[in-house]
């Protein structure tokens, strides 16, 4: 009694419900700990992933900058001839190192690439360029390092033998005899004078991650390195280069430092302290050192074997780390905040039990209370349902004749619940004109029929609508003993069913106006209700379309006689799953003929029970004669693109080709129809056919640019890798709305680009001698020219005359002065270096350009030419005609504005060496 009366619990029981909260706030805090140690190892886990994903997108830019350094020089004419005369010197030599005149051809191509050498390394971070011989991979030139060379690293640089055997460009990270390095590797060709092209070799271009690291430092404020396997550099590094390889440890990692932008990663190194990475996953660690943290990911790294084949080991590792210190100590105060506030939050919850302990000693008591309360109010709530629902109830003892009315009751016919209540009184109220059929519904009942009865009551001079029902109870002898009934006042449904026939009224006025067919149908499919508009579309009355099936009616067979079974028509589709549906069919007439039309059926739902559908129809004959014309004209179209001389594709706003014709196939060896190929993706059709084009990525890429300019383009030339040449037209369609799609044309032009090349080789050559024509050697001297003004390389020219030329046409007649011309021209050719030019100027007069080539060298090749023509006299059939020459020799000045100006020189120098007796060299 006093616990009741003060409100506080026992201290047993305190005690027994304290011991569970400790548990569960130390729960909570251990659980609130593990939370944010795990919110932490995720946030750090993203960092990782963030910042490896940094460096991956940084390195594929890195190797697209060698590729393109890469691609310029193995695209300068200079670099492509000097490396093809070397290529045929070390064969000629035996391979290998090579010989006095390899060694020459190889001083050229460095003394030829030493300006733009400097420059990569100073603009770029080059570190290497090397040309390789294939097959396999033989060093022919280390720019870097010219004093080796001659060696084979077949079984080392795979990047190189890949391209040697591919002829495609390709990059990566790979580790050769002097460092490793991310490298471009591009195939070398060479075109001879007759467009011949030759497959010369390899060239890459290297760096170090020196560079990119120190700018990922700058950008994502992290220190970055990159770690080699001690085996991997060792197996592949010459021993006296791998100290360029950086730092080494013996120990933990068993790694060398090949780049780091900050110091602390040597440190680490030196105790063994960094954690190992084992797979190709990301990895995340914090790292205590020195009184700072540290946060460390470190993610493998793979060579270009390892992008190739994944399963290979990696060779190295990516090491990033940023100092978390103060990220950390803030995190470890948050954690004693937290854990602080769960140790108060204990001591209001210790408190807060035992005041609610108490207060449910008193709350049970109050809740008894209520529930009596609760109890007594039962029938005055039932009294109020009544009242909502206007639905009163009586009972009828029929032995004891008493008749007891609820309150509802007596409020719907307007009576105090003070008036006793009986039969006759409720007589009284029934309407006169319904007490006949209230009596012989009663009758009925007591013969087992149901007692449910609609009738008027009239109150105080108004009538009113209310509904009877009720439960009889028999005894054995089927005599009346009790009665249950209710009575429900439903004056305003009865208004709503009145006001429901009017607008029934107004619904048939509508279908009748309504230009479309309308027609409805029960469960199984009888027309319940039609239109005019459908009878006369139709052609049938109101009396033979109500109550029949609709579909064997004017719906049972396709135009082209099949049958239609009932199961597939879209109105019994409606009445089995409900869902409204929208559909081009045909109906048939009374008279047999068939007409098209759009149908619409939307199903009928009425207490969540589907009791028919509505069909709604219109025809569209002329709809249809509208699509049989445009079919025609669509025929009539693809009969011209068929018939087009070239491929046809036409491709939607998506890509999605939408027409093509069989010239297109053909052109690119597809195998599908043009009919196939309709709704296929364009896309995936180009990469499809790229690998036919002899630059199958500079195609795609093209493609893509001219997609996003959507800009028209004209008489694109496009090469095929079996030689032939394509010429393609691109037309964006729009109209007033906006894009609509693409259009390609395709034409095979290789007979007329053959044409084309033959009268320009027509135009430029000298026929008589095969050399270059006036015109084309001076177009060859400008270029020259302004390479010389760019670069700073010297060049030469050598005007030559036949001496006394005109005494060999009037003495041995112009034939054999033609075989002369001839005869001269065949010894320049030998005795000219492959970059050299020798052109005929007009009647005995020839010229050479001598590109990279000095005053004296210039002078010595010219002796030499000099000498051998004289040696060599043109013998044609038993006649031996001996001739000499006379060589004016200029090189290129600074100043020189136009190549006439040089032409000038060396012609003027050929005048003093005719003027010294002719058969001399006479420099300008």
């Amino acid at each position: 009694m006093q616990n009741r009366s003060s409100g506080l619990p026992s201290p047993l029981v305190t005690l027994l419900a304290s011991i569970p909260l400790a548990g569960i706030f130390v729960l909570v805090g251990v659980l609130f700990w593990l939370h944010d140690r795990r919110e932490l190892e995720e946030n750090l886990a993203e960092e990782s992933a963030a910042l490896r994903t940094t460096f991956e997108v940084a390195l594929s830019d890195l190797e697209q900058q060698m590729l393109a350094l890469a691609s310029m020089t193995a695209s300068d004419p200079a670099v492509q001839a000097l490396l093809h005369e070397g290529k045929l010197s070390l064969e000629a030599e035996g391979g290998g190192r090579g010989g006095a005149r390899t060694e020459t051809l190889r001083q050229a191509l460095y003394d030829h690439l030493a300006p733009a050498w400097s420059d990569m390394q100073r603009q770029f971070g080059v570190r290497q360029l090397h040309f390789q011989f294939g097959p396999g991979s033989l060093s022919y030139l280390r720019v870097h390092t010219p004093e080796r060379y001659g060696d084979r690293m077949d079984g080392l640089r795979h990047i190189i033998v890949d391209v040697d055997r591919t002829r495609e460009p390709r990059t990566g990270f790979e580790t050769g005899r002097i460092y490793s390095g991310v490298r471009g590797v591009v195939p070398v060709w060479h075109t001879d004078r007759d467009g011949i092209r030759s497959y010369l070799g390899a060239l890459e271009a290297g760096t170090s991650f020196d560079t990119q690291l120190a700018r990922l430092d700058g950008q994502v404020g992290a220190g970055f390195a990159v770690l080699l396997k001690q085996q991997h550099v060792e197996g592949s590094v010459w021993e006296e280069y791998r100290p360029l390889s950086g730092p080494r440890a013996e120990t933990g990692c068993r790694c060398y430092l090949e780049a780091s932008s900050r110091d602390e990663v040597k440190g680490w190194m030196e105790k063994a302290v960094l954690p190992e990475v084992h797979d190709d996953g990301t990895l995340s660690r914090l790292l205590a050192w020195q009184g700072k943290d540290w946060h460390l990911t470190r993610f493998p790294l793979r060579d270009y074997l390892g992008k190739v084949d994944p399963a290979r080991p990696t060779v190295g590792s990516v090491l990033v780390w940023r100092d978390k210190t103060a990220f950390l100590a803030a995190w470890k105060r948050e954690q004693v905040s937290t854990q602080l506030f769960v140790v108060l939050a204990y001591g209001l919850a210790q408190a807060l039990l035992v005041w609610v302990l108490g207060a449910t000693r008193r709350g049970l008591q109050r809740r008894i209370d209520v529930a009596t309360a609760a109890l007594s109010e039962s029938e005055a709530m039932l009294e109020r349902a009544q009242s909502v629902a206007r639905l009163g109830s009586w009972e009828m003892d029929v032995r004891s004749g008493r008749l007891a009315w609820s309150a509802e009751t007596y409020r719907i016919f307007g009576l105090s619940p003070d008036v006793p209540a009986d039969y006759a009184l409720f007589q009284s109220y029934v309407h006169p004109d319904d007490r006949a059929r209230l009596d012989a519904a009663w009758r009925e009942a007591l013969l087992g029929a149901d007692y449910d009865v609609e009738h008027r009551i009239v109150v105080d001079g108004r009538v009113r609508w209310v509904r009877e029902k009720a439960q009889l109870k028999l005894n054995e002898e089927r005599e009346l003993v009790s009665v249950v009934g209710t009575v429900q006042e439903i004056t305003d449904l009865k208004t709503a069913e009145e006001t429901l026939r009017e607008v029934s009224g107004y619904n048939q006025l509508l279908l009748a106006a309504a230009g479309e067919g309308i027609y409805g149908v029960d469960p199984e499919g009888r027309t319940t209700f039609i239109n005019p508009a459908a009878l006369a579309m139709l052609g049938y009355s109101k009396d033979e379309v109500v109550g029949r099936l609709q579909h064997e009616l004017f719906h049972h067979h396709h135009p082209d006689g099949r049958c239609y079974p009932d199961k597939e028509c879209p109105i019994r589709s409606t009445l089995t799953d409900g869902q409204p549906r929208r559909t081009d069919e045909w109906f048939i007439r009374k008279d047999g003929s068939f007409f098209p039309v759009m149908l619409t059926v939307t199903p009928i739902t009425e207490n969540g029970e589907r009791t028919g559908a509505v069909a709604v129809f219109q025809d569209v004959s002329a709809r249809h004669a509208a699509e049989e014309d445009l079919r025609r004209a669509r025929a009539r179209l693809a009969n011209v693109i068929e018939r087009f001389h070239g491929g046809i594709v036409l491709e939607d706003e998506t890509r999605k080709i939408v027409l093509t014709n069989q010239t297109f196939c053909d052109l690119f060896s597809v195998a599908a129809t043009p009919e196939a190929l309709i709704g296929a993706d364009g896309a995936a059709e180009v990469a499809a056919v790229k690998a036919s084009f002899v630059h199958p990525q500079r195609f795609a890429a093209r493609m893509d640019e001219i997609l996003e300019r959507r800009q028209a383009v004209l008489a694109e030339e496009l090469d095929m890798a079996d030689g032939r040449t394509l010429e393609r037209d691109y037309l964006p369609v729009l109209d007033d709305n906006g894009f609509l799609g693409h259009l390609w044309l395709y034409r095979d032009v290789t007979e007329r680009k053959e044409k084309e090349l033959e009268l320009r080789r027509l135009a430029t050559t000298d026929v008589l001698t095969g050399l270059p024509n006036r015109r084309y050697f001076l177009e060859r001297l400008e270029q020259e020219l302004a390479r010389h003004h760019r670069f700073g390389r010297s060049a030469s020219l050598l005007m030559i005359d036949i001496d006394h030329f005109k005494q060999v046409n009037d003495h041995y007649g112009h034939a054999v002065g033609d075989e002369a011309l001839r005869h001269f021209a065949r010894i320049a050719r030998k005795k000219l270096r492959t970059i050299d030019v020798l052109g005929r100027l007009g009647g005995e007069e020839f010229a050479a350009l001598l590109p990279n080539t000095d005053p004296e060298g210039a002078r010595i090749l010219a002796e030499r030419l000099r000498q051998t023509v004289a040696a060599q006299p043109c013998l044609v059939g038993t006649t031996t005609v001996p001739f000499t020459v006379s060589i004016g020799v200029a090189s290129f000045r600074d100043d020189d504005s136009k190549g006439e100006l040089v032409l000038a020189r060396a012609d003027a120098a050929l005048y003093r060496a005719k003027e010294q007796g002719r058969n001399k060299v006479q420099l300008a």
